[in-house]
């Protein structure tokens, strides 16, 4: 929890950026607004970052990427999933390609020779999951930091202990998205109602499963799981994560899937979303996590 803290105490000054939007279109929603904010170095290299479960392109962590990504002269999008912005568009899941394919193919982007997408937590998991899909060809190399591979075990870990500020804190935070979608459109349980979850499976019970048509919690577990699924990944790939993580147990990483196109990388000083100041693959340039992983995802 240091790293949470530290992030919400002292944050981050953040690089100047500019809104970011575009719009995709889903079979039961209609119309979908995505947001985020774009850093635009005039480079054919582009970095795309996604946040994790109840995070925004306003989290702290996103301005470690963000940092990185201007000392090597990328340009750079912090991606909001569908409905992080409080902006009522839909609610999200961790399975979503369809918002990162809508980002990749928007105007922004358009002129980018090199994309390499990067996830933190929940969205190290839309990452891979897009990436063992129909990928954009522009895709060199993904990156997944401090994610889940197997959703189930993960959400009960998540649940496990019976007061936890971090869960209070994603939940919160998905209230919001949720209560803000219902008021665009109503749908699925009253907003007083999921306010009352206080756990991450029974959200994704009565509230993610509804939302996208699947029969329970344990089914988009089961279908939307990336760690069976990896040997399917259609780019190199890296996983960076910490044993020590209190929100994704080891178990919820090492089931798996081996794949030839998967690096594992551990920091045994790390925690959830907070990792060693020294962090070093042994690559060139600065040490630390974001240095380090954006030397992978954009060497020749």
């Amino acid at each position: 929890l240091v790293p949470f803290f530290e992030r919400s105490l002292r944050p981050l000054v953040r690089i100047e950026t500019v809104p970011w939007s575009t719009e995709l279109i889903d079979e039961q929603v209609g119309p979908i607004t995505l947001t985020g904010r774009y850093l635009d170095r005039g480079s054919e290299d582009v970095l795309v970052v996604v946040h994790g479960l109840g995070g925004s392109v306003d989290s702290g962590y996103m301005g470690l990427a963000l940092a990185s990504a201007a000392a090597l002269g990328k340009s750079c999008l912090l991606l909001n999933l569908r409905g992080a912005d409080r902006q009522g568009h839909d609610v999200y899941h961790a399975g979503l390609a369809e918002d990162l394919n809508a980002a990749l193919a928007s105007d922004a982007l358009r002129s980018a020779r090199r994309i390499a997408l990067f996830g933190y937590s929940l969205g190290g998991h839309a990452v891979f999951a897009a990436a063992t899909r129909d990928l954009d060809p522009r895709v060199v190399r993904v990156a997944a930091i401090g994610s889940p591979l197997d959703l189930a075990a993960s959400a009960d870990a998540f649940d496990a202990s019976r007061f936890n500020v971090y869960r209070g804190h994603v939940l919160g935070s998905l209230h919001e998205i949720y209560t803000a979608a219902y008021q665009r459109r109503p749908f699925g349980i009253v907003p007083v109602e999921a306010r009352r979850i206080k756990k991450i499976r029974e959200w994704d019970e009565r509230v993610v499963a509804p939302r996208f048509g699947f029969r329970s919690a344990d089914d988009y577990y089961r279908s939307v799981s990336v760690g069976p699924r990896l040997n399917d990944l259609s780019v190199p790939a890296i996983y960076v994560g910490a044993p020590a993580d209190p929100m994704i147990p080891l178990r919820a990483v090492l089931s798996a899937a081996p794949s030839d196109r998967l690096t594992v990388a551990w920091d045994p000083d790390g925690g959830h979303l907070g990792f060693s100041a020294g962090f070093d693959l042994g690559l060139p340039g600065p040490r630390g996590l974001e240095p380090q992983v954006l030397a992978w995802l954009f060497r020749s």
